[in-house]
């Protein structure tokens, strides 16, 4: 019995002592599981801080390009619209630039030329036609009471048609066919000097004219220049 007991205390005591540093190990562990409880904590709220950071820090982005955005289309329109309203402003002048070359042309056709500058072509004329120059549809006055006469047969250039009082002006005669005449010419006309004109090949023959008439008794005065 003497024997046991001593081994007992001494087993005992061992025993103790196990406890005593099993103790200070789970007193460790759970230091260290609260510090690494702490820790977790701490880092879930840094990441949760640096989370609503960079959340705080998109939305800012992505309401400047937003704002950007919207400023670029608002820009783009108004750029847009002013190309616009000039393009139809360009339009505009285009249009009012075309009328008054249509306008210009007109006068120059209309005031300028005679409607006899189209020359009267008688290469299909027989030999002996007579020709009479109608201005009883000329509306637009005096500016267009001249004639051109592209010469390819032998006429006779008739008295006017339509021709009033007081009109004046010229009629041009080219020789497109050589010893091509004007073998007449109608009763009213009245030459002052010569009123045969020249038959060369490509020769203008300008024959000036002034209308009068008194007691119904019309004339059509004349004189002929060749060039």
């Amino acid at each position: 019995m003497l024997y046991y007991i001593p081994d007992l205390v001494v087993k005992t005591t061992c025993i103790g002592n196990a406890l005593s540093t099993m103790n200070i190990s789970f007193s460790s562990l759970d230091t260290n599981l609260y510090n690494l409880s702490t820790y977790t904590v701490n880092s879930v709220n840094y990441l949760s801080a640096t989370m609503i950071s960079v959340s705080a820090t998109l939305n800012s982005r992505i309401n400047f390009l937003s704002a950007t955005m919207i400023s670029v289309s608002s820009t783009l329109t108004n750029n847009i619209n002013f190309v616009s309203a000039y393009s139809t402003n360009v339009n505009n002048k285009v249009d009012v630039v075309s009328s008054s070359l249509n306008d210009i042309n007109d006068y120059v056709t209309n005031y300028i030329f005679s409607s006899y500058d189209d020359p009267l072509a008688l290469t299909t004329t027989a030999d002996g036609a007579t020709i009479t120059i109608n201005f009883s549809t000329i509306t637009n006055g005096t500016e267009r009471h001249n004639a051109n006469i592209v010469l390819g047969h032998n006429i006779i250039l008739g008295n006017f048609n339509g021709a009033t009082p007081g009109q004046s002006g010229s009629i041009v005669v080219f020789v497109a066919s050589a010893g091509k005449s004007i073998s007449g010419y109608g009763n009213q006309w009245v030459f002052n000097g010569t009123s045969a004109i020249s038959t060369t090949l490509s020769a203008r023959n300008l024959i000036r004219y002034y209308v009068h008439s008194i007691n119904n008794n019309t004339k059509i005065l004349a004189e002929l220049k060749t060039f």
